[in-house]
């Protein structure tokens, strides 16, 4: 069933969806990225979702002379207590996956890519870039990463736009003192950073750092948009808000914990680095070893009450999942579900993968 749906999802795409360019495995997709299911979601929980997601931003620091945050996505599980918010990002992938998924499975027109370009247009106009704009896809090593075709989408949709657009690994990148440069010495306007050094803190960031420090209006997302919203540590800020008290129950800093009362809780924990990201370095305190467990307090962990993920039942198999909230600016814009077996979302389960959200 899913490469029957693959294949017939890759047609539809190659013929109605043009300005995306080609999908396949040469662009590193595969069969395990898209579910031939959807999700539903009721209407009472959509309204939770676009709450949270709005007192989320609203409570965000505002950091100052940076460029406004492109793709960042709120990720809930649903639980027999509503939603709950797992983890916040700000260079998150699938958008335009979900929307043609949308398209597919629906026939509707696009709901994602006019606010797509809405969005990086608004970024643009504040970093005072040329007409066409020229947009650089930063990440390391592009060519070998998971989600190569996401920027291969989004460079596409770029090109059909007439924008000037490429894919650049960091290390490609120049900075004469006013400007950012590629290899060819082809100027760049703004820099969409899918990098997850989200402080820029390896050699390889040098350039985007000094950039950035420079005019940080031509690098989103950026370290001040991680820092406000996406660096794990927020959610135990957000955690003691009144407001968010049902989608975000106390989430604790392990540095300032007592690691006996920790471990006789850990049960019902989940631990993560606060720069997490794909699930890296995680771990349900079920399952957790003590020697895996001492070294929290040698890094920067937190810990989140655990919850299970919902589950919803395709062809007499139960599919958990999870819910993407794509925002911008505080107003979420489109939501998504990855569908999944096992511990954490992996887009290794037969039938799992991106999928659209019905609200009923």
């Amino acid at each position: 069933m899913s490469t029957e749906f693959y294949d017939h999802f890759l047609s539809w795409v190659a013929t109605n969806a043009p300005e995306v360019g080609l999908l396949g495995t040469e662009t590193g997709f595969s069969e395990w990225m898209v579910s031939p299911y959807q999700i539903t979601l009721s209407e009472a929980h959509e309204r939770q979702i676009k709450s949270a997601c709005a007192l989320i931003f609203e409570s965000a620091p505002s950091p100052v002379g940076v460029a406004k945050d492109v793709f960042t996505s709120v990720d809930f599980y649903i639980t027999d207590d509503g939603p709950k918010v797992i983890e916040i990002n700000t260079n998150s992938a699938g958008a335009i996956l979900v929307d043609l998924l949308y398209r597919f499975h629906l026939g509707q027109p696009s709901v994602m890519i006019p606010q797509v370009r809405k969005m990086f247009e608004s970024v643009l106009a504040d970093s005072g870039a040329a007409s066409p704009p020229s947009i650089a896809i930063v990440d390391e090593s592009p060519e070998t990463q998971r989600t190569r075709f996401d920027f291969m989408l989004v460079d596409s949709l770029f090109q059909s736009w007439g924008w000037k657009s490429a894919i650049v690994d960091p290390g490609q990148l120049q900075w004469d003192g006013y400007r950012l440069h590629d290899a060819s010495g082809a100027g760049i306007d703004l820099v969409y950073n899918r990098f997850c050094d989200f402080y820029l803190e390896t050699p390889i960031a040098t350039v985007l750092k000094t950039a950035f420090e420079s005019n940080g209006r031509l690098i989103t997302p950026n370290p001040g948009n991680y820092a406000a919203l996406a660096d794990k540590s927020r959610l135990i800020e957000l955690s003691k808000i009144a407001e968010l008290n049902a989608v975000i129950p106390p989430v604790l800093h392990i540095s300032a914990m007592d690691p006996d009362d920790v471990w006789a809780r850990r049960k019902s924990l989940f631990f993560k680095p606060s720069r997490s990201y794909g699930s890296k370095a995680v771990y349900k305190g079920e399952s957790i070893s003590k020697k895996v467990f001492a070294t929290f307090w040698e890094t920067d962990y937190i810990a989140q009450p655990y919850f299970q993920a919902g589950t919803q039942p395709f062809n007499g198999v139960d599919y958990k999942y999870d819910i993407r909230a794509y925002m911008f600016q505080g107003n979420v814009q489109m939501m998504g579900a990855r569908l999944f077996q096992g511990q954490v979302t992996n887009f290794k389960t037969v039938g799992g993968g991106f999928a659209p959200v019905l609200i009923k």
